[in-house]
């Protein structure tokens, strides 16, 4: 029976959209983590809505697109993502939709803890050679013989028990990432999942044109460039992303606030 398609995007601040500024209300190009509260909710609804994941969704005529893009955050951060807010709800995504899934890891270093109230980042290879770091990045890196091999490996690790998740609930998946370090990844694991077959990454913009002269994550030209790359890369390697579904007006959901809580159920004793 032919349903609706679902497109679930996984990555961070280069899936969530950051580099779509509107230059009119932005005067003093401040970066969205520099904004007042109101003012970076606005710039943030841009770059939900002028991302990528939405370019390709419509590209591959998806009903709908939820992207769990979040800035900063580890390739753990984003299986937490969709552990909290599409488990929950999977079997009714799964009623309506066909679901395909599309995970644009990040640099395989960063790493992330829950607190209380969200989940914590960590990016220690990226400010290793600042002067200044959080203590935990700063003990991560002192701990550390290298720090290549290691953080592949548990890029693989969480690549590979995905690979497990996904299939579990009939989700098609592919892979792809931003970082070079994408080449180590296909020399030390096998898949079908890849994006493509071959080994690549997305240059974060094929030229000045194409970035963001804020935060130089691509502008929406450059988006508009990676969605085109992935579709045409899901047209001859993944086409059961492109297969027909039923007609419906496009819809959008960012998911990826990584601010939020557990739901609290008091201990009831059976008796």
């Amino acid at each position: 029976m032919l349903k609706k398609k679902l497109l679930i995007t996984l990555g961070c601040s280069c899936t969530e959209g950051v580099g779509v500024y509107d230059y009119n209300t932005n005067p003093d190009l401040l970066r969205y983590t520099e904004m007042e509260h109101d003012d970076r909710i606005k710039a943030q609804d841009i770059f939900h809505e002028e991302g990528w994941p939405n370019r390709v969704g419509k590209q591959i005529k998806a009903n709908k697109v939820i992207n769990l893009g979040a800035g900063g955050a580890s390739n753990d951060a984003h299986l937490k993502l969709f552990i909290d807010k599409i488990v929950p709800q999977i079997e009714d995504l799964q009623k309506e939709y066909d679901i395909f899934l599309i995970w644009m890891m990040t640099e395989p270093s960063r790493f992330s803890f829950y607190s209380p109230s969200e989940i914590l980042l960590n990016s220690p290879a990226e400010v290793s050679q600042q002067p200044f770091t959080l203590p935990m990045e700063k003990a991560y890196i002192d701990s550390m013989p290298e720090i290549i091999i290691g953080p592949i490996r548990e890029a693989l690790f969480y690549l590979k028990m995905s690979e497990a998740m996904f299939k579990h609930y009939n989700i098609e998946a592919v892979y792809t990432s931003w970082s070079p370090t994408m080449d180590l990844i296909y020399n030390y694991y096998v898949t079908d999942s890849y994006l493509f077959p071959k080994p690549h990454f997305f240059k974060y913009f094929a030229g000045k044109l194409e970035r963001s002269g804020i935060c130089y994550h691509p502008n929406e030209r450059g988006y508009q460039i990676w969605a085109d790359f992935i579709t045409d890369a899901l047209k001859i390697h993944h086409p059961n992303f492109l297969k027909d579904s039923l007609p419906g007006e496009f819809e959008w959901e960012w998911l990826g606030d990584i601010k939020y809580e557990m739901k609290y159920r008091p201990w009831r004793t059976i008796i």
